[in-house]
């Protein structure tokens, strides 16, 4: 029986203009890995709530090549990440963060 794939492992870095996502693919519990979702935020990106502090994450738009599932690794236009919807500052402090899906469902995101 297949199961949800399992949780993945992201690594960034700066490269020239850009940045270079890089992870390597989770166990995909017996089904196809179908899907690959990216997202990012930056520290000033946390919404109060009534009841403490609420991370906002946004989905990103990845250049075309990084769209398949079995991609390893993206290079991101710092430009993507400066405009809209993302708006990230200059000089902030970015995260990133990644899951898989199969036909049973979506990885925990990676850390």
């Amino acid at each position: 029986m297949a199961v949800r794939p399992a949780q993945m492992v992201m690594n960034l870095r700066t490269e020239g203009c850009s940045v270079r996502a890089t992870w390597v693919l989770p166990n995909d519990g017996g089904s196809r890995i179908t899907n690959l979702l990216f997202q990012v935020r930056h520290s000033a990106t946390i919404a109060d709530k009534d009841e403490g502090s609420v991370e906002k994450w946004d989905n990103i738009n990845l250049p075309r090549e990084c769209q398949f599932a079995t991609s390893t690794s993206c290079l991101i236009p710092f430009s993507t990440l400066l405009a809209l919807p993302y708006a990230l500052p200059i000089n902030a402090v970015v995260y990133a963060r990644v899951r898989a899906t199969n036909s049973v469902g979506h990885s925990d995101y990676s850390e």
